[in-house]
């Protein structure tokens, strides 16, 4: 009974972690110098398959981007959206709740079709809301970009794609896409 109870906690609790998504996250848009520039972006976002709901804070050129619940969100998606309205992603940052979630080797995760790699903190136990902000090219400043590329000098951080010597976290092969964030 034993050995039957755990052969069901290992093949059931991997499934638990691969559902867990991200409810929401705040954009910073680069460029923006009107309302019609920030319509623009706001149109943009919300035409996307897995956004519920967008709202605007006009002074800080900030986005409130909301997922549709059930469906898998993709960055470079939000990101692309932002760059054929113009634009640039200055900042994106994902919240989600999470429940006992540990990171894996050298703070990999694998979050349903999502592989990150958390920079700043390695096997990490993940619980409650936790927002997570992308600092992969496209996603900050090229300053801060130079900053965490001399800082982790990981191959995967430079090329965005998992490789066989960082990221071998189960789930994840080599040349798939991999989000760098910071906690």
């Amino acid at each position: 009974m034993k050995r039957f109870l755990f052969f069901f906690l290992f093949i059931t609790l991997p499934g638990f972690v691969l559902r867990a998504q991200f409810s929401k996250a705040t954009l910073q848009a680069n460029g923006l110098t009107c309302a019609l520039c920030s319509r623009s972006v706001h149109k943009a976002l919300q035409k996307l398959p897995f956004v519920e709901s967008v709202t605007v804070d006009l002074k800080s050129t900030t986005f409130h981007i909301v997922f549709i619940t059930g469906k898998w969100i993709i960055p470079d998606a939000i990101k692309e959206a932002v760059e054929n309205a113009g634009f640039s992603v200055g900042a994106l940052t994902l919240f989600g709740q999470f429940s006992e979630t540990v990171s894996g080797e050298n703070g990999h995760l694998k979050l349903g079709n999502l592989n990150i790699h958390i920079l700043n903190d390695s096997e990490k136990i993940l619980h409650g809301e936790v927002k997570m902000r992308i600092v992969d090219k496209g996603f900050t400043s090229e300053k801060e970009l130079k900053k965490n590329l001399k800082l982790y000098r990981n191959k995967c951080f430079e090329s965005g794609k998992t490789d066989s010597f960082c990221c071998k976290v189960k789930g994840m092969n080599a040349g798939e896409r991999l989000y760098h964030v910071m906690i």
